[in-house]
């Protein structure tokens, strides 16, 4: 790590060094931030550890399909370095493990690392996005609330595209009716994402209630969700039944009528498209 104290919300940038401590060359998976090759266990305080990984391919964007395996030659090291954002305060320890050499099933692990995240100036996590709407002047925000006790690897996915610009100039490209609005698709069609799917982290008793963000998934692909997002404009708690299994990770503080706002928006009759563009100029993160 790059150091020791943080404050919530910064991130830890984690250095990964891989070494090959054998006489020959050895074939590995290459160093990433992938479920069969590297992730992060963090661990101290409540509720449960983090583990902070993602899988391969994403069913929206399968072009990246890695992790892939690299020759590693005797006395040679590779190496990576993760930006981990720190979403809990309180004092953890973060351990990294690495399955891509053909280890047991508990992998090769790192000396846990402590650091302390301090709750300054604030406990609680926000993502501050910003739409322009059709015939409006000014930007108008919503302040939503991230939710790192449930889902804290999607809250964690969040940021980390947030603060690549990720989302900065996406469309809004779904707009159901007192139901939902949809965005995070980097094609504008809702067929794309990041390259990478995140675990399901569904809480049953996290329901759907308007103002609600959620990550979205491929019908009946739980563990398919990577960057698509929807925001509920109403309750909607068909998105609760048995099954759905969608990840609730937020929850609008302010600006509950720029939700109203988009929602009004005219729309294809048959693609539910905004027949004018709402684009999100930027998403910002910040605690408070």
């Amino acid at each position: 790590m790059d150091r020791t104290e943080y404050r919530l919300g910064e991130e830890a940038s984690a250095e990964v060094r891989l070494r090959n401590c054998s006489s020959h060359p050895i074939r590995v998976h290459e160093l990433l931030l992938e479920s069969r090759s590297l992730s992060f266990e963090i661990a101290g305080g409540t509720p449960a550890p983090i583990v902070y990984t993602v899988t391969r391919p994403d069913v929206f964007s399968s072009q990246h399909a890695g992790p892939w395996r690299v020759l590693l030659g005797a006395g040679r090291d590779i190496a990576v370095i993760v930006p981990i954002p720190l979403v809990r305060p309180g004092s953890h320890r973060i351990t990294a493990v690495y399955r891509g050499a053909g280890s047991p099933d508990s992998g090769l692990r790192s000396p846990p690392v402590p650091v302390n995240v301090s709750a300054d100036p604030g406990p609680t996590l926000v993502a501050t996005l910003d739409l322009a709407l059709p015939d409006r002047r000014d930007v108008s925000s919503l302040v939503i609330g991230l939710e790192p006790d449930n889902a804290p690897v999607h809250v964690m996915n969040f940021i980390n595209l947030a603060r690549q610009g990720f989302y900065d100039g996406q469309r809004v490209f779904r707009i159901v009716p007192d139901f939902v609005i949809q965005s995070g698709c980097p094609r504008g069609s809702g067929s794309g994402g990041p390259g990478y799917c995140l675990p399901n982290e569904h809480v049953v008793s996290r329901r759907h209630t308007r103002g609600t963000l959620s990550m979205n998934h491929p019908p009946g692909r739980p563990d398919a969700a990577g960057s698509q997002f929807f925001l509920c404009v109403k309750d909607a708690p068909s998105l609760d039944l048995p099954g759905e299994r969608y990840t609730a990770f937020g929850q609008v503080l302010e600006g509950i009528e720029t939700l109203d706002a988009a929602s009004s928006i005219e729309t294809d009759p048959k693609t539910l498209a905004p027949l004018s563009p709402v684009l999100i100029r930027r998403v910002a993160i910040s605690a408070r």
